[in-house]
């Protein structure tokens, strides 16, 4: 644990909460003490929402950090990490509200990476994140589950998987995540940047839409760009006048 801060303009650049993210995670990673000043200024409500505040928390518990300025609100939060440690029983995050679990992923993910499995009879590190899984102005958790988390498994020998529990949307949330991640290994080069092999071969696109609640009547497919030759609708047909939660538009 660093007694020296380093402090950082949380202002800078878009003044979002990207920068609270990236820094608290960082800070954990290499153990230096982090001071953020002027967090999110250039958004409508300056300072820690739940959702910022409940990740700041997530990596502070994983980290044993010391913090101040951890409240609602709050435009300045200064962090002391101790050491990143797996636990027997799963790390948990609710935002409270409908604040995105993949936001909160995007902090505590490359921490869990760097997490020592020393006296514990689990080499994963394991986190229930609780909030909003499709929101607003934040990647939804397909894109989580099947863009991002393979990618980085190929480019970078990541093993993570993220399970979803249940849906959460705007206003109420309540969507629940498991998040699973196995530590880099010893001398792992994951960290020597990606690894650009031969591009995997082509595969249908697919496409999946979640409704926030069920549809009661059918409404008209979206126009599809005139360069994709065909698509099949499955899971299209309406039973009884309505359609099911979930559709998926398969694209061949």
């Amino acid at each position: 644990m660093s007694n020296t801060f380093q402090v950082i303009d949380g202002s800078i650049l878009e003044g979002g909460g990207q920068i609270l993210r990236i820094a608290s995670a960082l800070s954990a990673i290499t153990s230096k003490s982090i001071q953020i000043d002027k967090i999110r200024q250039g958004r409508s409500k300056a300072g820690l929402r739940p959702q910022h505040l409940t990740g700041v928390k997530l990596v502070s518990d994983m980290s044993s950090a010391v913090c101040s300025g951890l409240t609602v609100g709050s435009q300045q939060v200064l962090m002391s990490p101790g050491p990143l440690q797996i636990r027997n029983i799963p790390y948990s995050a609710d935002t409270g509200t409908a604040g995105s679990c993949v936001l909160l992923a995007q902090a505590a993910l490359p921490c869990a990476l760097y997490c020592s499995a020393q006296g514990t009879t689990t080499a994963l590190t394991r986190m229930h994140l609780t909030g909003g899984t499709d929101a607003e102005l934040a990647p939804p958790i397909g894109y989580m589950q099947h863009v991002l988390l393979p990618m980085l498994k190929r480019l970078l020998a990541v093993d993570a998987g993220a399970r979803l529990e249940r849906r959460g949307f705007y206003p109420k949330g309540g969507g629940r995540v498991m998040l699973e991640v196995s530590p880099l290994s010893p001398g792992s080069d994951s960290a020597d940047g990606p690894r650009y092999n031969t591009p995997p071969p082509s595969k249908p696109l697919s496409s999946t839409c979640h409704p926030t609640s069920p549809i009661l009547s059918p409404r008209p497919l979206p126009v599809l760009p005139a360069s994709i030759p065909s698509f099949s609708e499955t899971a299209l047909r309406p039973v009884a006048a309505r359609i099911p939660p979930t559709v998926e538009l398969n694209i061949v």
